[in-house]
Parts: structure tokens; C-alpha cells; sequence
């Protein structure tokens, strides 16, 4: 979530995961994250790359297909744009979409000066 350009799907996601699902709400930077994915090769032989689906959509709206469930859930330099209330939603539907044993990484800048 916050795929950007896919910088982080690129050069650690695609290399431990069969598939990458990327969401972002910029059409621009969403397309350039998956031309990124889509020159790599798959870790898993049968697929021809690790790109998965992709999501043009804010994180307030966005909702994870029913039944699929991620290894892990990624969120990157994109917490700090929403309102509290969305930050509460959110988290818990990245819980209920969590495959058994998966992880939420959430990585943000802080300010060590308040």
C-alpha cells in the first residue's frame, strides 16, 4: 500500500513473493510500478512475473478482495496522509485480510521534534 513507483516491490517484495498486489492511489506512479514488476521474474518458475493486482484507489476507499488472504501487508511513507479514523479502518481490514501467521510492516517517517 503506497506502492509509489515501486521502488520497495521491486527490490525486496518481488524477491521474497511469488506475486505482488500493489495499491496506490497516483495512476502515474501506479503504471510505473508496474512496468518495474513486470521486467522481473517471478521467484515462483510458473508465473511470468510477480506482478499481481493493481489498485488505483486511496486507502480510505480501498477494500482487499474477498477470500484473499496476504502473507504480509506493507504500508510505506502513506500513513501520514490519512485522518485517524481512516488509520483505525484501515488497520483492521488489513488484519481480517492476513493470511495465518502474516504480517502488517508499516514504515513512516517520524520527527524526533514532535
Amino acid at each position: 500500500m503506497g506502492a509509489g513507483i515501486g521502488r520497495v516491490a521491486k527490490t525486496l517484495l518481488a524477491k521474497i513473493y511469488k506475486t505482488v498486489d500493489l495499491v496506490e492511489p497516483n495512476p502515474v506512479y501506479l503504471e510505473k510500478a508496474k512496468q518495474e514488476l513486470q521486467q522481473l521474474k517471478s521467484v515462483d518458475s510458473t508465473l511470468e512475473s510477480p506482478l499481481g493486482n493493481c489498485y488505483c484507489t486511496s486507502l480510505q476507499d480501498f477494500e482487499f478482495e474477498p477470500g484473499i488472504k496476504y502473507d504480509t501487508i506493507w504500508l510505506q511513507w502513506v500513513l501520514l496522509y490519512i485522518l485517524d479514523v481512516h488509520l483505525v479502518s484501515l488497520l483492521k481490514k488489513c488484519k481480517s485480510a492476513l493470511a495465518p501467521h502474516g504480517v502488517i510492516i508499516i514504515k513512516e517517517n517520524t520527527n524526533p521534534n514532535g
